[in-house]
This record gives C-alpha cells, structure tokens and sequence, in this order.
C-alpha cells in the first residue's frame, strides 16, 4: 500500500525547475517501484584452498531483475548495491569438492582497508545477512538455514518490523550519530562496546535461542527457556556492573560548570541533555534531534505577588492565536498547583 500522501497526478512536470525535477522524479521512481516484481538472485560462496591457505570468492547471478530493473543505470547507489564481496562471475555450476589446477599466483602488497562506514540502508541490508559474523560454523549454519525460504534475509537478526526501532533506539540512546549519510559510534556507543562481552557483541546468541525456540515448538518447557535466559542476562550484567564502566561522551562540555559533559536522560517520555556532575551541577539543556538544544533562558521572580497564593510572579511572554501578534502577560511561579495570570500593564500586572 502507498503513503496515503504519494498519489498519482496529471500535472506538467517540463514547467519543474530542473532539481525540482530530478526530485520529482526520485520519488516517483520508488513508488513505481513498490509494485515491480521482487529483485532475485542466486549467491554462490566458493572456498579454494592452495598450498594450505584459503581463498573466498563470492558471486552473484541476478535471476530475476524485479523493480531493479528501474535502477539498472544507477552508478554509487548504496541503497540497491549488492554485497560488496560479489564478483562478476558465475560460479553456480562447480561442486563440493571439486579439482582444479592452480595456473598462476600473482603478489601484490596493498594496505587493508577498512570496511566502508555504515548508511542507514546498508546497515539495514547487513542485518539481513548477520550471520557472516558468527564465529561459530554451526551456529552460523543455524542463522541461515533460519532463513531458507525467505528472498530477502540470509542469516538475519530481527525481523523487517523490529530492525528499524533497534536502530532507531541505538541512537535516542546515544549510542550512534549520522554524519552526513554515514552511520559513526559515539564515545559512549565505543566504551559500551568495550565493556560487553563476545555473547553480546556478536550474533551467535541469536542462533542458540533460534534452536531453543524451536525445542520449545516441539513440546519442550517454556518456563525452562525463560529461566536460563534470566540467569543469562543477570550475569552478564553483574559482570558489566563489577567493571564499573563509567561511560561520558566528552562531545558536549557543560557550559556552567566546565568540567562536566552533557549526557542524554529521561524524564518520563521526554528527553533531555544534564550534566554527568549533578548533583553538583543540576545544568540541563532540552533535546533538538538527538543533540543539546539551546540553552532555557532562566526564569527570573518580579517582586509582585499573586494574590492567589503569594507566590512570586514572573512576566512572560505569548502570541495571540487570533492576531499572531505577540504580547506579555504575568504567571504565577507556582504553576501548575496555581494557574492564575494576570495582563500586563507598563511593566506590572493588572490586578483588577
């Protein structure tokens, strides 16, 4: 189903501006390509060994162009690229333990890369393909098999409808930040990291739970599941907590007491930047996606009084729904146990 806000429409797209266009025509191209047919292809994953060393090749073969056949002249588009590791070969047709005769062996000396930085969709489409990072083969063997028939995920974690809230809540917790379109840790996110263990930092767990699920499917004790992963979880926390991880994310000074760094908290659902010295310094910020927003005026008490309750006054500021224009009233500073407001009048309220 389309976004109720994309439709289809009749107007004259020659009168657009020529980024107008172009924009106009990116959205259009993925709307029309929601009802393309699935991309298909066969991946073929091939381990040489030579004179005791290993050599990984990997090819795939499109079977199937589906809605990519929309995006067939793209050049640099992470969002449809295939696996990075792929060549451009066939190699469906050799077999387990198959012969061959190594002819030539070329030395070149290079630098390692480092793997490219994430973007939101490739580190969508690797968690579809998780299983590449299981350092056990049967566990890994678990994960894939997991997904058998399935045309889009090859050893996953999470399914399409929790990937992207996972992602979503790495950064409100300030675990990850964008820069530009690439995905980069935070200080906090890299610590975190640090202090956690292999079970955690790697996606085997996945696959032991995926197998005790399934002996559960078959009748085996639920609560004996349920039970095992309680002592799990309640281990490797005392563990993180015996190290006595103290994660700052030294980004953003505090800009009232100059030695503590603001960190992101929660105040029921509302979020917020305070300083990692309270309660020496009760400094907070509100949040502007993700980072300190500007810093709140502080609220300065009249020498009026409320006649409601004595309470001090405060003269603020508003804007008339009707006329948009703005104008000053005075509140009480005991709100919101009392609501009383008062008009200004030259600079003092107007009790009467």
């Amino acid at each position: 189903m389309s976004h109720f806000k994309f439709y289809s429409a009749t107007h004259d797209v020659s009168t657009l501006k020529e980024e107008l266009k172009n924009i106009y025509f990116l959205i259009a191209r993925a709307y029309i390509a929601q009802f393309y047919p699935k991309y298909e292809y066969d991946e073929t994953t091939v381990i040489t060994e030579c004179s005791g060393y290993q050599f990984k090749t990997v090819s795939n073969v499109p079977t199937a162009w589906g809605w990519k056949t929309l995006y067939k002249n793209d050049v640099g588009n992470d969002d449809i690229a295939d696996n990075p590791e792929a060549q451009n070969l066939d190699l469906r047709s050799l077999e387990n333990n198959s012969q061959g005769n190594c002819t030539q062996g070329i030395f070149e000396q290079k630098e390692t890369k480092p793997a490219p930085l994430y973007t939101i969709a490739t580190l969508l489409k690797d968690l579809t393909r998780a299983a590449k990072y299981i350092k056990d083969p049967k566990l890994k063997q678990i994960l894939v098999d997991k997904d058998k028939d399935k045309a889009s995920d090859h050893g996953s974690i999470g399914t399409p409808a929790t990937r992207d809230s996972i992602i979503a809540t790495l950064f409100n917790r300030g675990f990850l930040v964008e820069k530009g379109k690439n995905i980069i840790p935070t200080t906090t996110g890299e610590k975190l990291y640090d202090a956690l263990p292999d079970t955690i930092k790697y996606p085997d767990m996945t696959a032991i739970w995926h197998e005790q699920i399934k002996e559960i499917r078959q009748k085996n004790e639920v609560q004996t599941f349920i039970s095992q992963l309680m002592n799990f979880i309640s281990s490797e926390i005392d563990q993180v907590k015996q190290k006595q991880l103290n994660v700052v994310d030294k980004s953003h000074k505090c800009p009232t007491c100059s030695d503590g760094y603001l960190k992101k908290n929660t105040r029921g659902k509302k979020l917020f930047w305070g300083c990692s010295n309270y309660p020496n310094c009760t400094h907070t910020q509100p949040d502007l996606k993700g980072k300190p927003g500007p810093i709140m005026k502080k609220v300065e008490l009249s020498n009026f009084e409320c006649k409601s309750c004595n309470s001090k006054l405060i003269l603020r500021q508003g804007k008339s729904s009707k006329t948009k224009k703005n104008y000053k009233f005075w509140s009480c500073s005991a709100y919101p146990k009392c609501t009383t407001t008062y008009l200004d009048n030259n600079g003092a309220p107007k009790y009467e």
